[in-house]
Protein backbone atom coordinates (compact mmCIF):
# COMPACT_ATOMS: atom_id res chain seq x y z
CA UNK A 1 0.00 0.00 0.00
CA UNK A 2 0.86 3.41 -0.68
CA UNK A 3 -0.26 6.14 0.54
CA UNK A 4 0.80 10.11 -0.83
CA UNK A 5 -0.26 13.96 0.08
CA UNK A 6 1.15 16.70 -2.57
CA UNK A 7 1.29 20.43 -2.23
CA UNK A 8 1.65 22.41 -5.20
CA UNK A 9 2.53 25.97 -5.71
CA UNK A 10 3.25 27.42 -9.47
CA UNK A 11 3.85 30.50 -10.85
CA UNK A 12 1.29 32.56 -13.34
CA UNK A 13 2.97 30.92 -16.53
CA UNK A 14 2.81 27.56 -15.31
CA UNK A 15 -0.85 27.80 -14.55
CA UNK A 16 -1.74 29.39 -18.12
CA UNK A 17 0.24 26.28 -19.36
CA UNK A 18 -1.43 23.11 -17.64
CA UNK A 19 -4.23 24.92 -15.32
CA UNK A 20 -4.07 25.20 -11.30
CA UNK A 21 -2.36 21.91 -9.94
CA UNK A 22 -4.58 21.02 -6.66
CA UNK A 23 -3.06 19.68 -3.61
CA UNK A 24 -4.62 16.37 -2.46
CA UNK A 25 -4.24 13.32 -0.58
CA UNK A 26 -4.18 10.19 -2.81
CA UNK A 27 -4.06 5.95 -1.95
CA UNK A 28 -1.68 5.66 -4.77
CA UNK A 29 -1.79 1.81 -4.48
CA UNK A 30 -3.22 -0.60 -2.39
CA UNK A 31 -3.40 -4.33 -4.16
CA UNK A 32 -3.77 -8.11 -2.52
CA UNK A 33 -1.61 -10.57 -4.24
CA UNK A 34 -2.35 -14.04 -4.37
CA UNK A 35 0.78 -16.32 -6.06
CA UNK A 36 1.63 -20.09 -5.84
CA UNK A 37 2.54 -22.95 -7.51
CA UNK A 38 -0.53 -25.00 -9.41
CA UNK A 39 2.13 -27.96 -10.41
CA UNK A 40 6.01 -28.33 -10.37
CA UNK A 41 6.10 -26.40 -13.54
CA UNK A 42 3.01 -24.05 -13.36
CA UNK A 43 2.76 -21.59 -11.19
CA UNK A 44 0.35 -18.87 -10.63
CA UNK A 45 -0.02 -14.71 -9.95
CA UNK A 46 -2.71 -12.66 -9.50
CA UNK A 47 -3.25 -9.00 -8.00
CA UNK A 48 -6.37 -6.83 -7.14
CA UNK A 49 -6.14 -3.53 -7.09
CA UNK A 50 -8.27 -0.70 -5.15
CA UNK A 51 -9.37 1.92 -7.32
CA UNK A 52 -10.85 4.07 -4.00
CA UNK A 53 -10.10 7.51 -4.57
CA UNK A 54 -9.19 7.97 -8.35
CA UNK A 55 -12.15 5.92 -9.29
CA UNK A 56 -13.57 6.48 -12.45
CA UNK A 57 -17.59 6.65 -13.40
CA UNK A 58 -16.95 3.54 -15.74
CA UNK A 59 -14.24 1.31 -13.27
CA UNK A 60 -15.19 -1.05 -10.25
CA UNK A 61 -13.92 -0.39 -6.73
CA UNK A 62 -11.74 -2.80 -7.15
CA UNK A 63 -9.65 -3.49 -10.64
CA UNK A 64 -7.60 -6.83 -11.69
CA UNK A 65 -3.73 -5.23 -11.97
CA UNK A 66 -1.71 -8.78 -12.60
CA UNK A 67 -3.00 -11.72 -13.33
CA UNK A 68 -0.37 -14.34 -15.43
CA UNK A 69 0.57 -18.46 -15.60
CA UNK A 70 4.46 -19.04 -15.33
CA UNK A 71 5.13 -22.25 -17.32
CA UNK A 72 8.91 -23.42 -16.74
CA UNK A 73 10.85 -25.05 -20.03
CA UNK A 74 14.07 -26.36 -20.22
CA UNK A 75 14.72 -22.98 -22.53
CA UNK A 76 13.15 -20.14 -20.38
CA UNK A 77 10.14 -19.18 -18.34
CA UNK A 78 6.62 -18.54 -20.24
CA UNK A 79 4.60 -16.01 -18.77
CA UNK A 80 0.81 -15.48 -20.09
CA UNK A 81 -1.50 -13.11 -19.18
CA UNK A 82 -1.36 -9.46 -17.57
CA UNK A 83 1.69 -8.29 -16.75
CA UNK A 84 3.93 -5.94 -16.63
CA UNK A 85 6.24 -5.28 -20.08
CA UNK A 86 9.91 -5.62 -20.03
CA UNK A 87 11.14 -1.85 -21.08
CA UNK A 88 12.61 0.20 -19.08
CA UNK A 89 13.91 -0.10 -15.77
CA UNK A 90 11.46 1.94 -14.01
CA UNK A 91 8.77 -0.26 -15.29
CA UNK A 92 10.93 -3.88 -14.93
CA UNK A 93 11.94 -3.06 -11.47
CA UNK A 94 9.74 -2.82 -7.87
CA UNK A 95 8.20 0.74 -7.96
CA UNK A 96 8.17 0.57 -4.22
CA UNK A 97 12.26 -0.46 -4.22
CA UNK A 98 13.08 2.42 -6.13
CA UNK A 99 14.98 5.70 -4.45
CA UNK A 100 12.63 8.61 -6.00
CA UNK A 101 9.11 8.48 -5.32
CA UNK A 102 7.73 7.95 -8.88
CA UNK A 103 8.64 6.88 -12.44
CA UNK A 104 9.61 9.77 -15.35
CA UNK A 105 10.30 7.73 -18.37
CA UNK A 106 6.03 7.00 -18.55
CA UNK A 107 5.53 8.82 -21.72
CA UNK A 108 7.64 5.86 -23.55
CA UNK A 109 6.58 2.76 -21.41
CA UNK A 110 3.05 0.82 -20.40
CA UNK A 111 3.02 -0.54 -17.05
CA UNK A 112 0.89 -3.80 -17.80
CA UNK A 113 -0.66 -5.29 -20.76
CA UNK A 114 -1.93 -8.63 -21.78
CA UNK A 115 0.69 -10.71 -23.74
CA UNK A 116 3.27 -13.49 -23.54
CA UNK A 117 6.81 -13.20 -22.51
CA UNK A 118 9.98 -15.44 -22.21
CA UNK A 119 12.19 -14.78 -20.36
CA UNK A 120 15.61 -16.52 -18.20
CA UNK A 121 19.34 -15.74 -17.14
CA UNK A 122 22.40 -16.52 -18.47
CA UNK A 123 26.21 -16.78 -17.78
CA UNK A 124 25.74 -17.85 -14.10
CA UNK A 125 23.11 -15.46 -13.69
CA UNK A 126 25.29 -12.76 -14.79
CA UNK A 127 23.04 -11.67 -16.99
CA UNK A 128 19.33 -11.64 -18.52
CA UNK A 129 17.15 -11.68 -21.33
CA UNK A 130 13.49 -11.25 -21.95
CA UNK A 131 11.04 -10.62 -24.96
CA UNK A 132 7.66 -10.16 -24.90
CA UNK A 133 4.55 -9.83 -27.26
CA UNK A 134 1.64 -7.66 -26.39
CA UNK A 135 -1.42 -5.59 -27.27
CA UNK A 136 -4.19 -8.24 -27.63
CA UNK A 137 -7.00 -5.83 -26.37
CA UNK A 138 -7.23 -2.42 -27.78
CA UNK A 139 -4.13 -1.14 -26.49
CA UNK A 140 -2.29 -1.63 -29.94
CA UNK A 141 0.35 -4.65 -31.41
CA UNK A 142 3.77 -3.92 -29.19
CA UNK A 143 6.66 -6.19 -28.82
CA UNK A 144 9.28 -5.37 -26.25
CA UNK A 145 12.83 -7.23 -25.34
CA UNK A 146 15.31 -6.64 -22.42
CA UNK A 147 19.17 -7.93 -22.15
CA UNK A 148 20.97 -6.99 -19.06
CA UNK A 149 24.27 -7.89 -17.88
CA UNK A 150 26.51 -7.54 -14.62
CA UNK A 151 29.87 -6.94 -15.42
CA UNK A 152 31.34 -6.32 -11.74
CA UNK A 153 30.14 -7.81 -8.41
CA UNK A 154 31.56 -7.76 -5.12
CA UNK A 155 32.02 -10.91 -3.08
CA UNK A 156 29.94 -9.25 -0.49
CA UNK A 157 27.24 -8.54 -2.57
CA UNK A 158 27.84 -4.45 -1.50
CA UNK A 159 28.87 -3.59 -4.73
CA UNK A 160 27.81 -4.24 -8.37
CA UNK A 161 27.37 -2.65 -11.84
CA UNK A 162 24.76 -2.98 -13.73
CA UNK A 163 24.08 -2.37 -17.99
CA UNK A 164 20.37 -2.80 -19.54
CA UNK A 165 19.72 -2.29 -23.18
CA UNK A 166 15.27 -2.45 -24.14
CA UNK A 167 13.53 -2.11 -27.18
CA UNK A 168 9.84 -1.52 -27.74
CA UNK A 169 7.67 -1.55 -30.88
CA UNK A 170 4.97 0.28 -30.60
CA UNK A 171 2.21 0.00 -33.46
CA UNK A 172 -0.47 2.70 -33.80
CA UNK A 173 -4.18 2.33 -32.55
CA UNK A 174 -6.80 3.53 -34.90
CA UNK A 175 -4.05 4.90 -36.95
CA UNK A 176 -2.67 7.36 -33.96
CA UNK A 177 0.03 7.11 -31.48
CA UNK A 178 0.11 9.27 -27.98
CA UNK A 179 2.97 10.52 -26.10
CA UNK A 180 2.60 12.31 -22.45
CA UNK A 181 3.68 12.26 -19.23
CA UNK A 182 3.30 13.70 -16.04
CA UNK A 183 5.85 15.53 -13.57
CA UNK A 184 6.46 12.61 -11.11
CA UNK A 185 2.85 13.45 -9.58
CA UNK A 186 0.13 11.05 -10.20
CA UNK A 187 -2.17 13.60 -9.12
CA UNK A 188 -1.04 15.97 -11.65
CA UNK A 189 -1.75 16.58 -14.59
CA UNK A 190 0.19 16.32 -18.27
CA UNK A 191 2.63 18.36 -18.44
CA UNK A 192 4.04 17.60 -21.80
CA UNK A 193 1.47 16.22 -24.52
CA UNK A 194 1.63 15.49 -27.77
CA UNK A 195 -2.04 14.70 -28.31
CA UNK A 196 -3.23 12.23 -30.51
CA UNK A 197 -1.70 12.36 -34.06
CA UNK A 198 -1.63 10.31 -37.71
CA UNK A 199 1.32 7.59 -37.25
CA UNK A 200 2.40 3.80 -38.38
CA UNK A 201 4.57 2.46 -35.46
CA UNK A 202 7.50 3.75 -33.13
CA UNK A 203 10.74 1.94 -32.09
CA UNK A 204 11.91 2.84 -28.95
CA UNK A 205 15.46 2.11 -27.36
CA UNK A 206 16.59 2.34 -24.02
CA UNK A 207 19.79 2.36 -22.20
CA UNK A 208 20.09 1.71 -18.02
CA UNK A 209 22.62 1.54 -16.17
CA UNK A 210 23.25 1.07 -12.06
CA UNK A 211 26.34 1.45 -10.21
CA UNK A 212 26.05 0.56 -6.56
CA UNK A 213 29.10 1.32 -4.29
CA UNK A 214 28.30 0.48 -0.81
CA UNK A 215 25.48 2.90 0.73
CA UNK A 216 26.27 4.65 -2.90
CA UNK A 217 24.04 3.96 -5.74
CA UNK A 218 23.46 5.72 -9.51
CA UNK A 219 21.16 5.11 -11.77
CA UNK A 220 20.29 6.23 -15.31
CA UNK A 221 18.36 5.99 -17.99
CA UNK A 222 18.20 7.31 -21.76
CA UNK A 223 14.70 6.81 -24.13
CA UNK A 224 14.55 7.71 -27.43
CA UNK A 225 11.52 7.04 -29.73
CA UNK A 226 11.61 7.14 -33.57
CA UNK A 227 8.01 7.46 -34.83
CA UNK A 228 6.99 6.28 -38.57
CA UNK A 229 5.05 9.37 -38.93
CA UNK A 230 5.42 10.99 -42.75
CA UNK A 231 2.71 13.92 -41.84
CA UNK A 232 4.85 15.10 -38.85
CA UNK A 233 7.92 14.35 -40.41
CA UNK A 234 8.87 11.53 -38.39
CA UNK A 235 9.12 13.11 -34.83
CA UNK A 236 12.01 11.96 -32.70
CA UNK A 237 10.93 12.31 -28.52
CA UNK A 238 13.32 11.20 -26.11
CA UNK A 239 14.02 11.38 -21.98
CA UNK A 240 16.06 10.55 -19.43
CA UNK A 241 17.12 10.27 -15.55
CA UNK A 242 19.80 10.27 -13.88
CA UNK A 243 19.42 9.40 -10.03
CA UNK A 244 21.74 9.77 -7.10
CA UNK A 245 21.21 8.08 -3.45
CA UNK A 246 23.17 7.84 0.01
CA UNK A 247 22.11 5.64 2.92
CA UNK A 248 23.43 7.48 5.48
CA UNK A 249 23.29 4.58 8.05
CA UNK A 250 25.35 2.64 6.12
CA UNK A 251 23.18 0.23 4.33
CA UNK A 252 23.05 -1.12 0.49
CA UNK A 253 20.48 -2.37 -1.86
CA UNK A 254 21.08 -5.95 -2.96
CA UNK A 255 21.15 -7.57 -6.66
CA UNK A 256 17.81 -9.45 -8.03
CA UNK A 257 19.63 -11.42 -11.04
CA UNK A 258 17.12 -13.66 -12.13
CA UNK A 259 15.39 -10.23 -13.14
CA UNK A 260 18.29 -7.85 -13.37
CA UNK A 261 16.89 -5.41 -10.86
CA UNK A 262 18.43 -4.01 -7.32
CA UNK A 263 16.55 -5.07 -3.97
CA UNK A 264 15.25 -2.85 -1.16
CA UNK A 265 17.15 -1.65 0.94
CA UNK A 266 17.08 -3.73 4.54
CA UNK A 267 18.02 -1.70 7.63
CA UNK A 268 20.50 -3.13 9.71
CA UNK A 269 19.23 -1.67 12.87
CA UNK A 270 16.04 -1.37 15.02
CA UNK A 271 15.98 2.57 14.31
CA UNK A 272 15.60 1.99 10.62
CA UNK A 273 17.68 2.73 7.45
CA UNK A 274 17.93 6.77 6.30
CA UNK A 275 18.06 7.58 2.52
CA UNK A 276 19.02 10.79 0.75
CA UNK A 277 18.40 10.89 -2.88
CA UNK A 278 18.73 13.32 -5.46
CA UNK A 279 17.52 13.49 -9.26
CA UNK A 280 17.41 15.04 -12.37
CA UNK A 281 14.99 14.17 -15.35
CA UNK A 282 14.11 15.13 -18.79
CA UNK A 283 11.25 15.02 -21.39
CA UNK A 284 11.29 16.07 -24.74
CA UNK A 285 7.97 16.10 -26.46
CA UNK A 286 9.07 18.49 -29.54
CA UNK A 287 10.25 17.10 -32.70
CA UNK A 288 9.22 17.51 -36.23
CA UNK A 289 5.71 18.95 -36.54
CA UNK A 290 4.71 18.14 -32.95
CA UNK A 291 5.25 20.49 -30.44
CA UNK A 292 4.12 18.08 -26.50
CA UNK A 293 6.61 20.28 -24.98
CA UNK A 294 9.44 19.97 -22.85
CA UNK A 295 9.82 19.42 -18.86
CA UNK A 296 13.11 19.28 -17.18
CA UNK A 297 12.68 17.94 -13.05
CA UNK A 298 14.57 18.64 -10.23
CA UNK A 299 13.99 16.76 -6.96
CA UNK A 300 15.34 15.89 -3.70
CA UNK A 301 14.20 13.65 -1.30
CA UNK A 302 14.89 11.65 2.44
CA UNK A 303 13.85 8.21 2.60
CA UNK A 304 13.15 6.50 6.51
CA UNK A 305 13.40 2.50 5.71
CA UNK A 306 11.80 1.50 9.24
CA UNK A 307 11.93 -1.86 8.63
CA UNK A 308 11.55 -4.60 5.34
CA UNK A 309 7.93 -3.40 5.65
CA UNK A 310 7.29 0.12 5.97
CA UNK A 311 8.89 3.22 4.35
CA UNK A 312 8.04 6.71 5.12
CA UNK A 313 9.31 9.43 2.45
CA UNK A 314 9.56 13.13 1.65
CA UNK A 315 10.29 15.12 -1.28
CA UNK A 316 10.47 18.54 -2.94
CA UNK A 317 10.31 18.84 -6.82
CA UNK A 318 10.60 21.64 -9.04
CA UNK A 319 9.27 21.41 -12.66
CA UNK A 320 10.44 24.21 -15.43
CA UNK A 321 8.15 23.40 -18.33
CA UNK A 322 8.66 24.48 -21.63
CA UNK A 323 5.33 25.14 -23.95
CA UNK A 324 4.20 27.17 -26.44
CA UNK A 325 7.34 29.42 -26.59
CA UNK A 326 6.55 29.87 -22.94
CA UNK A 327 8.41 28.75 -19.68
CA UNK A 328 6.43 27.42 -16.21
CA UNK A 329 7.25 26.37 -12.95
CA UNK A 330 5.64 24.28 -10.51
CA UNK A 331 6.81 23.10 -7.49
CA UNK A 332 5.61 20.18 -5.47
CA UNK A 333 6.07 18.78 -1.82
CA UNK A 334 5.32 15.03 -1.73
CA UNK A 335 5.07 13.01 1.81
CA UNK A 336 4.44 9.10 1.63
CA UNK A 337 3.55 6.10 3.73
CA UNK A 338 4.43 3.02 2.27
CA UNK A 339 3.93 -0.75 3.67
CA UNK A 340 5.22 -3.86 1.51
CA UNK A 341 4.54 -7.09 2.54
Amino acid sequence: MLGDYTSFWQNATSVKQVGVQASRAQIRSARVTAAGDISSGVSYYASLNYNGLDLTPDEPIFGLYDLYLTFKSPIALITVGKQKQTFTYEMVGPAAFLPQMERVLSPFAQSRDLGVKFNNTAFNQRATWAVGWWGFDDQGRQATARVTALPYLSQDGSSWFHLGVDYRYQGAVGGTLRFRGKPQSDVASYFVDTGKFLANFSNDLNYEAIVQHGPFSAYGEYTRAWVSAPASENPEFFGYYVVGSWVLTGEHRGYAAAGGVAKQIIPLRPSGAWEFVTQYSRIDLNSGKIAGGNMGIGYVGVNWWKDRFWKFGVAYGVTGLTKSNTYGVTNRLQLRVQWVH
